[in-house]
């Protein structure tokens, strides 16, 4: 069955994943800190509430070698046939916004 998370249940989730990889790797918060330049009262709010700056968070997961799955946040979506290949080729892509009326 599939289940729909909420971004609080996201984030929970993170902080704890990234808990259990800092403690794999034996490391204090200090120990983290230092190595990521990430403030230990900073860490210590992620993984007590989830709150956390994206740019951190990054910093994190870069020194604890979990930035692989970044990469994919966002990417376009991957065509599944012709025929949506060739409508996207078609498809004149709109490098901004539209301008708010007045």
């Amino acid at each position: 069955m599939l289940t729909i998370k909420s971004p609080d249940d996201i984030a929970k989730l993170l902080a704890l994943r990234l808990k259990q990889r800092r403690l794999d790797y034996n490391w204090s918060r200090e120990e983290l800190s230092s190595r990521s330049d990430v403030t230990v009262a900073s860490i210590r709010r992620f993984e007590t509430t989830s709150e956390i700056s994206l740019s951190r968070l990054l910093q994190l997961c870069f020194v604890l070698h979990a930035m692989d799955d970044f990469e994919n946040i966002l990417a376009p979506a991957k065509l599944t046939s012709i025929a949506q290949l060739e409508k996207n080729m078609k498809k004149k892509k709109r490098q901004r916004a539209r301008r708010k009326s007045s």
